[in-house]
Protein backbone atom coordinates (compact mmCIF):
# COMPACT_ATOMS: atom_id res chain seq x y z
CA UNK A 1 0.00 0.00 0.00
CA UNK A 2 1.08 3.33 -0.48
CA UNK A 3 2.66 6.08 2.19
CA UNK A 4 -0.43 7.65 2.63
CA UNK A 5 -2.62 4.50 2.85
CA UNK A 6 -4.83 4.87 6.30
CA UNK A 7 -4.93 1.30 7.67
CA UNK A 8 -8.42 0.03 8.14
CA UNK A 9 -9.26 -3.69 8.85
CA UNK A 10 -11.62 -5.37 6.76
CA UNK A 11 -13.68 -6.75 9.69
CA UNK A 12 -13.68 -3.57 11.77
CA UNK A 13 -16.62 -1.06 12.16
CA UNK A 14 -15.27 2.46 10.70
CA UNK A 15 -15.94 4.85 14.24
CA UNK A 16 -18.63 6.98 11.78
CA UNK A 17 -20.64 3.32 10.81
CA UNK A 18 -20.28 2.36 14.70
CA UNK A 19 -21.94 5.70 15.37
CA UNK A 20 -24.93 5.23 13.20
CA UNK A 21 -25.35 1.43 14.54
CA UNK A 22 -25.29 3.10 18.06
CA UNK A 23 -27.56 5.80 17.17
CA UNK A 24 -30.17 2.90 15.53
CA UNK A 25 -29.45 0.66 18.89
CA UNK A 26 -30.44 3.86 21.31
CA UNK A 27 -32.86 5.82 19.57
CA UNK A 28 -35.92 6.75 21.40
CA UNK A 29 -39.09 8.74 20.16
CA UNK A 30 -41.20 10.60 22.67
CA UNK A 31 -44.96 9.40 22.94
CA UNK A 32 -48.10 11.01 22.51
CA UNK A 33 -51.25 10.21 25.14
CA UNK A 34 -53.37 8.16 22.09
CA UNK A 35 -50.33 5.77 20.64
CA UNK A 36 -47.88 6.96 18.10
CA UNK A 37 -44.92 9.65 18.93
CA UNK A 38 -44.26 13.28 18.65
CA UNK A 39 -44.00 14.45 14.96
CA UNK A 40 -41.73 17.00 16.18
CA UNK A 41 -39.54 14.26 17.90
CA UNK A 42 -38.96 12.32 14.58
CA UNK A 43 -37.75 14.75 12.48
CA UNK A 44 -35.50 15.88 15.30
CA UNK A 45 -34.25 12.22 15.73
CA UNK A 46 -34.03 11.84 11.60
CA UNK A 47 -31.77 15.45 11.37
CA UNK A 48 -29.43 13.92 13.91
CA UNK A 49 -29.37 10.63 11.69
CA UNK A 50 -29.14 12.50 8.47
CA UNK A 51 -25.62 14.60 10.32
CA UNK A 52 -24.54 11.21 11.39
CA UNK A 53 -24.85 9.84 7.80
CA UNK A 54 -22.89 13.12 6.31
CA UNK A 55 -20.35 12.98 8.70
CA UNK A 56 -19.99 8.82 7.61
CA UNK A 57 -19.98 10.20 3.95
CA UNK A 58 -17.14 12.79 4.69
CA UNK A 59 -15.19 10.31 6.04
CA UNK A 60 -15.49 7.91 3.55
CA UNK A 61 -14.88 10.40 0.78
CA UNK A 62 -12.01 11.44 2.90
CA UNK A 63 -10.51 7.48 2.57
CA UNK A 64 -11.31 7.69 -0.90
CA UNK A 65 -9.23 10.89 -1.94
CA UNK A 66 -6.04 9.11 0.12
CA UNK A 67 -6.87 5.84 -1.38
CA UNK A 68 -6.81 7.54 -5.09
CA UNK A 69 -3.90 9.76 -4.11
CA UNK A 70 -1.71 6.68 -3.68
CA UNK A 71 -2.63 4.64 -6.56
CA UNK A 72 -2.08 7.71 -8.64
CA UNK A 73 1.59 7.77 -6.96
CA UNK A 74 2.11 4.42 -7.70
CA UNK A 75 1.08 5.00 -11.27
CA UNK A 76 3.00 7.37 -11.98
CA UNK A 77 6.21 5.89 -10.19
CA UNK A 78 5.51 2.41 -12.59
CA UNK A 79 4.97 5.08 -15.48
CA UNK A 80 8.36 6.54 -14.41
CA UNK A 81 10.24 3.31 -14.55
CA UNK A 82 9.32 1.86 -17.64
CA UNK A 83 10.15 5.31 -19.09
CA UNK A 84 13.66 5.04 -17.81
CA UNK A 85 16.14 4.63 -20.65
CA UNK A 86 13.47 4.93 -23.29
CA UNK A 87 14.13 8.07 -26.06
CA UNK A 88 12.12 11.22 -25.08
CA UNK A 89 10.09 10.67 -28.02
CA UNK A 90 8.50 7.40 -27.46
CA UNK A 91 8.05 7.83 -23.73
CA UNK A 92 4.56 7.43 -22.33
CA UNK A 93 2.88 9.94 -20.41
Amino acid sequence: MGKNTLQIKNNRLLQEEQDILDWFENVHFKPVAFGGVQEADVYKKLEELNRLYKAAMSAERARYDVLLSDRVDEFNAILRKMNEGVPEGNRNG
